[in-house]
């Protein structure tokens, strides 16, 4: 892949950072990322490209069609957002937002992971409240990127945005205090894979913080009927009951989840 310019910030610790090939710590040379093997990932538009060198590309980049582009702009003004939540999904995403208000905030030394990252809106209201470092992945090349304008426009420093598959963070075990996943699972597959991966990553007491679209749209709105009750394209809507058997199945010790519409609200920890 061609290397092209990018404001990417060289301050932001990558020490949680893994090689997705070996799984080795990942060091700076220079702007790229190599591990103790040799393996070497490039800088390219603001993110790192941490993508698996033995894994297929991912066939589409759904989020790089026009549907990105509104989803995007939709999702970072919270009265659109607000609006589409409650005719949509028959939800009140406000929580959603104060999730995401209260997720960034860490001190220093404390990992936020965060997948996937889309357009990274939590970094709104991260300048003041983010003192640690803030981990971005998606698989959404063109989401990266808006990411990356994100970061610069809020003149952050500690954040990492990375291209990477969910279901093989490229991050050491037990090195995040808190894994945020807004509106992302729905968009992944296979959720027990995933996770797995988020337990693994995350520290003893860290948490997961985030919300999905639930299959279940029978007490939410008529417009999110019939296209979102089951699978399609890229979208994968959750099951309510089998999203908590999969978490306590995948270790996590507390598992709290509220239902509004067909939206459901999530909070997990790591015990």
């Amino acid at each position: 892949m061609k290397r092209r310019s990018s404001d990417l910030k060289q301050t932001a610790a990558v020490d949680p950072l893994a090689c997705p090939d070996c799984h080795r710590r990942l060091r700076r040379d220079r702007e790229d990322l190599v591990c103790t093997h040799g393996h070497r990932f490039i800088a390219v538009d603001g993110y790192y490209d941490l993508w698996p060198t033995n894994q297929p590309q991912p066939p589409v980049d759904w989020f790089a069609t026009p549907y990105g582009v509104v989803y995007d702009a939709a999702i970072k003004e919270r009265w659109l957002a607000r609006l589409a939540g409650r005719l949509g999904w028959g939800a009140d995403i406000g929580k959603m937002f104060e999730m995401m208000d209260e997720g960034v905030k860490c001190e220093p030394g404390q990992v936020i992971l965060d997948v996937p990252v889309g357009g990274a809106p939590p970094l709104r209201s991260a300048p003041g409240r983010m003192r640690g470092t803030y981990i971005g992945i998606d698989v959404s090349t063109e989401m990266l990127r808006r990411a990356a304008r994100e970061r610069a426009a809020e003149g952050l420093e500690n954040v990492i945005l990375a291209r990477a598959d969910a279901e093989r963070l490229p991050i050491r075990s037990a090195a995040v205090d808190r894994v945020l996943c807004f509106n992302g699972l729905h968009v992944l597959a296979d959720k027990a894979a995933v996770m797995r991966e988020f337990h693994r990553v995350l520290k003893p007491g860290g948490q997961l913080w985030g919300n999905v679209v639930i299959s279940d749209t029978s007490i939410g709105s008529m417009l999110a009927r019939p296209w979102f009750r089951r699978s399609w394209l890229f979208f994968h809507p959750a099951d309510a009951n089998e999203l908590e058997d999969l978490a306590l199945a995948s270790g996590f010790s507390t598992w709290e989840q509220e239902v509004e519409g067909s939206m459901l609200f999530f909070r997990g920890a790591r015990g």
